[in-house]
């Protein structure tokens, strides 16, 4: 899963940003978990399990190598 993070105007955009997101990072894992479905999948599983607010630990691959980040969940509301 690829992330396009060039959407500042949006809050989540923003804090993909702010988390030091790249475009072109390739998610692997999110909370300890490795991704296993797609992207409809992903937001159900965040929207059950994860808050506004909290920080979710993001597995990135940038260029070839691991990079663990931390994002902080915002609504786009």
């Amino acid at each position: 899963m690829f992330f396009y993070t060039n959407n500042d105007k949006l809050p989540a955009g923003r804090e993909l940003l702010n988390a030091g997101i790249k475009q072109n990072d390739v998610l692997l894992g999110y909370g300890g978990k490795p991704i296993t479905t797609d992207m409809r999948g992903l937001n159900a599983d965040l929207g059950v399990n994860y808050k506004v607010g909290q920080r979710l630990p993001l597995t990135l691959i940038r260029g070839g190598k691991r990079v663990d980040a931390r994002v902080l969940l915002v609504s786009n509301d």
